[in-house]
């Protein structure tokens, strides 16, 4: 079975080597730029407030690099703890916001649930999976 994303050289006939592995294009440069300014434009919108900005600033690498760096530690406890740790800050933050984490607008859009996108007085306050 090939996979689309990955390539190998005509002539692999050795061991697993990086230099003749091609990873191939699925999107061009513009596309990838404008999904990226998408989302930093998306994620702005939704992290106007101070305190949610700084709740951000902790939550997000302790969820998603100290408990990394635990886990290679082997303090499986420690990773845990910095996880739920971060995402409670980061829930938290959009509280103080006023609208949902991400995660849990792609729930409750999933689930066909009204969500607020963005904080209210934005632009885009409210909306349905509909």
């Amino acid at each position: 079975m090939r996979c689309p994303e990955l390539e190998l050289a005509e002539d692999f006939t050795g061991p697993l080597d990086a230099s003749r592995i091609r990873f191939l294009k699925t999107e061009s440069t513009s596309d990838r730029f404008e999904m990226l300014t998408r989302f930093i434009t998306n994620y702005v919108a939704r992290h106007q407030n101070k305190a949610n900005q700084l709740l951000h600033l902790v939550g997000v690498p302790l969820t998603f690099v100290c408990s990394v760096v635990l886990l290679i530690l082997q303090r499986p406890e420690w990773a845990a703890a910095a996880f739920v740790g971060g995402y409670i800050l980061q829930i938290a933050g959009h509280a103080i916001e006023g609208n949902d984490p991400g995660e849990l607008i792609l729930i409750k859009r999933a689930l066909g649930k009204p969500y607020q996108e963005s904080a209210p007085g934005n632009e885009e306050q409210s909306k349905s999976a509909d």
